[in-house]
Order: C-alpha cells, then sequence, then structure tokens
C-alpha cells in the first residue's frame, strides 16, 4: 500500500509539471507537438523481469525486510552466476540479519563470480574486522586497493583496522590517504554496495587524537577542533601533546583549536607578582 501511494504521488507530479510546461510553451508562443508525437513521448517501454526483480529486491532493503531481498538476490546470484553484485546485496541483507558467517560465504561468493569486484573484498574485510581479525581485514583491504587504489573509503577501513592492531603509523597514513582522497569521507555512511567498518575501535581517545592530527596536518581546522574535542571527551590523557607536536602547526592558531586546548590542556597561570629573573 505504501508503495502504491509513493507511486500515485510520483505519478501527480509528473503529470503537474508536464502540464505546467505545456502551459508556458503556448504562453512563449513555442509550438506544441502534434498528438501522435505526445504518445510516442510519453510511451513507457515495458520493464524486463530481472528489473522488476531488482527494483523488489531494493524495497524489500528499503523496508527492512530482509529475509524477502535476500530470497530475491540468492535466486538472481543462481540465476547469474558471472555476476557479483547479486551475492555481494545478498550479504549485505545478511549483515542486516546479524548473520555475519552467512555474509562471509555470500562476500566470498561474489568475488569468485568476479575476481576483479573490489566491494567484495573490502566487504569481506568488513566482515573480518567485525570479528575482530584485523589481520585478515587488512588483507582484504589490500585486495580491494589493488583493484581500486583511488578508493577513499577503502583507505578508511584499512586505517581502522591498523589502528586496533596497534600500528598506529600505518593507521595515521591509510587516514590520511583517505581525507586526501576525498576530505569528506568520515562525514559519511555507507553508500551503494559498500559496507563501511564496525567503528569500534579498542581506544577511543586515542583514536580520536589520532584523526584530529591527521586533519592537523591537511590544515582543516574545523574537523581537528572537532576530533580533538571527542578525544578530551574519551579521556584521552595527553591532550597537552598538541600544543607541542609539529603535526598541528597549521592549525594551532586557530579559535576552535584554542578554544579546545584552553579547555583540555590549559597553559599554566602565570603569577603577576613574580619576580622576574635577575630583580
Amino acid at each position: 500500500m505504501r508503495v502504491s501511494v509513493v507511486a500515485a504521488v510520483v505519478l501527480a507530479v509528473f503529470l503537474t509539471s508536464q502540464f505546467a510546461s505545456a502551459q508556458q510553451a503556448q504562453e512563449a508562443g513555442v509550438p506544441l507537438p502534434s498528438q501522435p508525437q505526445v504518445a510516442l513521448q510519453q510511451s513507457v517501454v515495458p520493464k524486463t523481469k530481472l528489473e522488476l526483480d531488482e527494483e523488489a529486491a531494493a524495497i524489500f532493503m528499503a523496508e527492512k525486510k530482509y529475509v524477502e531481498a535476500d530470497r530475491i538476490y540468492q535466486r538472481l546470484a543462481r540465476e547469474n552466476p558471472h555476476n557479483p553484485a547479486y551475492p555481494n546485496f545478498s550479504g549485505i541483507a545478511h549483515i542486516q540479519m546479524s548473520d555475519l558467517d552467512g555474509a562471509r560465504r555470500m562476500f566470498e561468493r561474489s568475488v569468485k563470480a568476479d575476481k576483479k569486484f573490489s566491494e567484495g573484498y573490502h566487504n569481506l574485510g568488513t566482515i573480518w574486522f567485525s570479528m575482530k581479525d584485523y589481520k585478515k581485514a587488512i588483507r582484504e583491504y589490500q585486495k580491494a586497493l589493488a583493484m581500486r587504489p583511488d578508493t577513499a573509503q577503502y583507505y578508511a577501513s584499512m586505517g581502522y583496522a591498523y589502528f586496533n592492531r596497534n600500528k598506529i603509523p600505518e593507521a595515521i597514513q591509510s587516514l590520511q590517504k583517505a581525507l586526501s582522497l576525498d576530505p569528506g569521507v568520515f562525514d559519511r555512511s555507507g553508500r551503494g554496495g559498500t559496507v563501511l567498518s564496525d567503528r569500534s575501535v579498542t581506544d577511543h581517545g586515542l583514536f580520536n587524537f589520532t584523526m584530529a592530527k591527521s586533519y592537523a596536518q591537511l590544515g582543516d581546522a574545523a574537523h581537528c577542533a572537532f576530533y580533538l574535542r571527542n578525544a578530551f571527551r574519551d579521556g584521552y590523557k595527553d591532550m597537552v601533546k598538541a600544543r607541542t607536536d609539529p603535526a598541528f602547526d597549521r592549525v594551532r592558531a586557530s579559535p576552535d583549536v584554542q578554544m579546545v586546548l584552553d579547555q583540555a590542556a590549559p597553559l599554566p597561570a602565570v603569577d603577576a607578582n613574580a619576580k622576574s629573573p635577575g630583580a
């Protein structure tokens, strides 16, 4: 019923826009097409069964009916064994049903169908990340990057995995590469067929400080201040490092960054009555 209502609204908007366009054309003296031409322009090419199946599965996913969506994706995967997209979407449905083993099997099936399917490798990495096997996660992220070295999200995911292995230099390098490719990569959630890594990092305070440092080196004071504030909130003990670490030089004078540092790592108070040296 909800789909029918949406379809009716879309149709009404479409017809209204068509009527308005016709009125504007007449008022401007533009000749309208003949009736046969209008009928031809408005004819709709019937959708194929495959298109209808894909549309139905997408609607089920949007309505959080993951079992129904998975049933369609599984059938499409059997009918189209060389198309990696269908087992990939089935894997995403299994994640939504908290079935990580089932998701892993479907992602493995997706890269078997197409050994150059980068999203499948990335999503496999995400499964291993969720299972806290960060070494295997990094291995899959590296495979994804071998196929698509220009994908910021893959570098971001690998940065999280390196961080949880306590490989901080490698984590910073990956996070900075992600930011250089897409400065807004950490401001978004998943899109398309790619699953974002579970961001359950092992040390939230250190991670947020690491993110602040990464943004500082890019000269992004606003994001640096945001992550510094989060690091302080999460109890990071070495906030004073932001006052001396050269990585923060480009943003340290920013009012946003100064405001956080004044709260998290205030400078020692100066005693106005203290005598200067040699007095």
